[in-house]
């Protein structure tokens, strides 16, 4: 929840020379604090990784959304109001957990969600980004997020800053009003135009982490070296 106040002493007093953060914590300032990105969780991208390899088929679903009880969303709420006529015709699939997905039977039943769904809705919980997103694109899905998505705790406003700096190729919404709209248009598109969209964001993906790698050995020369 972007509560890294207790930091401070120690850069200030010289101790600590830089800091990667996750999340979007207002104390990013590119000099001593530096935004890092949540990436996904271990778990789930070790099964992920072992599965299929994403590619031209039909997937179950158009969106599925995993919504942990145990974890509090601001929007989860309205999203749910959309989401649940379209799991009734079978359209999406939504699955309410009461684990967290680091039990055995939760995670089978998370990796078998976003295998299964050609878009995967990734609400704000806590904060803004959630490993769901990287989960997402490793199980050969497109994330759905919402521009301005607020998470709780203290983190800064302007969520998602780094992915829209790096221009990720998600499906970006104003808000969860707009989700109709994106299920109207993905029901016109084929398997080949799915593989191709998911082959330009895997592109892209894979592109991220590279820059990342670069970013964090640029961090260490600058304040290390």
């Amino acid at each position: 929840e972007c509560k890294n106040s207790w930091l401070e002493p120690y850069v200030d007093k010289g101790v600590v020379r830089a800091v990667l953060l996750t999340l979007d914590d207002s104390s990013v300032d590119n000099s001593q604090f530096y935004l890092w990105p949540l990436a996904g969780s271990l778990v789930a991208t070790q099964q992920l990784s072992v599965s299929a390899t994403p590619g031209a088929r039909k997937r179950r679903y158009l969106c599925g959304l995993w919504a942990p009880q145990h974890q509090p969303s601001s929007g989860l709420s309205q999203l749910l109001t959309f989401v649940r006529p379209h799991v009734k015709r079978g359209a999406c699939a939504l699955s309410q957990e009461y684990e967290d997905k680091s039990s055995n039977n939760s995670l089978l039943r998370y990796v078998e969600l976003l295998q299964s769904t050609d878009l995967v809705l990734c609400p704000a919980f806590c904060n803004a980004e959630t490993s769901c997103i990287y989960d997402a694109i490793e199980a050969g899905g497109v994330p759905v997020v919402v521009v301005d998505a607020a998470g709780g705790g203290s983190c800064d406003t302007l969520a998602l800053r780094l992915l829209k700096e790096m221009e990720a190729p998600f499906i970006w919404l104003d808000s969860w009003f707009g989700l109709q709209k994106v299920l109207d248009h993905e029901k016109t598109l084929n398997v080949e135009a799915k593989a191709e969209r998911y082959h330009a964001l895997h592109l892209w993906y894979t592109e991220f982490q590279r820059a990342m790698l670069h970013y964090l050995l640029e961090v260490v020369r600058r304040n290390l070296l």
